[in-house]
């Protein structure tokens, strides 16, 4: 039985075990502590207050470029340097749109924290005014088969790169659909972070078991925690933000932006109840040079982070080629919701992230 109690409002700030899987035996791991105080997540983020700088993100999310790849078209926000050496490509969870206010906040949070840097945040398929997926990739989804879904975002990020090095995150279903992108860049992958990717191997022994346990989790469970997150209120102008859903609702459908979810909602929970995140893990890891991180909540109600550390070992341990460093972070006292703020999510998608200040 648990023992730990979610830190709604970040008192002890984010206290993590860094576990770093043994390249020879993936099923033995080397176990650090490290911990970010509330006062240094309060100072995030680094580059300071910049009012151009945010109404610049604001503009790019709000007006996302459209690019067609494999004859659908992919919504994608641009922000930062566009002549950026590496680019980094940005995956939201489950229901993410580019337009809600608390994306582009997200987007100014991780803009002013790498400035230099641009971030290529996208609006997957049947998300915003992206298209939907074909109808013979829609199905392979239905059975759990990433496949196709990945390459549509592979070929999107693609398109912006041009050929240079690109280091990937995403967060619960974004980690899930990136994961299975990686094989089907053309750039080099240098890194790829992802928060608690949904995973059909955590749940029970029947599809609609996994199914009904994933709605129950992602539905139930942790919307509670996500409006007890939005009344701790560590950011009161993040949850400002959050407090109103259904005037958020209605902004998006004067916009034209409600119909966008009909993919996720149709589609995609079916084949995240489905066995394949293992598989897709072990085909990723050859073509990511330098490390993957698996953010792992120690109280999500979407997987279990033991769960998630076998998953890990059995790619490590089916994965052909070279792998590159393998980690997972395991937040304590954190569930899946904590991500939705946007400090605790630059935190860990800093790629010097527990190698030198906090190690």
């Amino acid at each position: 039985m648990r023992q730990e109690r979610v830190d709604y409002g970040f008192d002890n700030g984010l206290v993590m075990t860094r576990r770093q899987l043994d390249a020879d035996n993936p099923y033995l791991s080397h176990d650090t502590k490290i911990e970010i105080q509330q006062t240094e997540l309060y100072a995030i983020p680094k580059g300071g207050n910049d009012e151009k700088r945010d109404a610049e993100v604001a503009e790019a999310m709000t007006n996302p470029v459209s690019i067609r790849v494999g004859g659908i078209a992919v919504e994608a926000a641009l922000v930062g340097n566009k002549q950026a050496e590496v680019v980094r490509g940005v995956a939201y969870g489950w229901g993410g749109n580019l337009r809600h206010p608390v994306a582009i906040y997200e987007g100014q949070t991780l803009a002013a924290n790498a400035p230099d840097e641009l971030f290529v945040i996208i609006n997957p398929p049947g998300s915003g005014r992206s298209d939907m997926l074909p109808a013979a990739v829609r199905k392979e989804v239905r059975h759990g088969n990433f496949a196709g879904y990945g390459e549509q975002i592979a070929q999107t990020i693609d398109v912006v790169a041009e050929g240079r090095d690109i280091q990937l995150y995403g967060h619960s279903f974004g980690g899930r659909t990136m994961t299975a992108a990686v094989p089907y860049f053309d750039s080099h992958i240098n890194s790829l972070t992802i928060n608690d990717p949904v995973s059909g191997e955590s749940y029970g022994k029947t599809r609609i078991t996994r199914l009904m346990r994933l709605v129950t989790g992602f539905g139930i469970t942790e919307n509670s925690r996500l409006k007890k997150y939005i009344q701790a209120e560590f950011d009161p102008y993040e949850s400002e933000l959050q407090k109103n859903p259904m005037k958020s609702a209605l902004r998006d459908t004067a916009q034209g932006t409600r119909g966008g979810w009909r993919e996720q909602f149709l589609t995609d929970p079916i084949g995240l109840a489905e066995p394949g995140f293992a598989d897709d893990l072990a085909e990723a890891l050859p073509c990511i040079r330098e490390k993957l991180r698996v953010v792992s909540p120690s109280e999500s109600a979407m997987n279990r982070h033991e769960a998630v550390s076998d998953i890990m070992a059995y790619a490590l341990a089916h994965a052909k080629g070279v792998p590159p460093i393998v980690e997972q972070l395991i937040v304590h006292n954190h569930s899946h919701s904590f991500l939705t703020i946007p400090q605790a999510l630059v935190a860990v998608y800093d790629e010097n992230f527990g190698v030198q200040k906090h190690s």
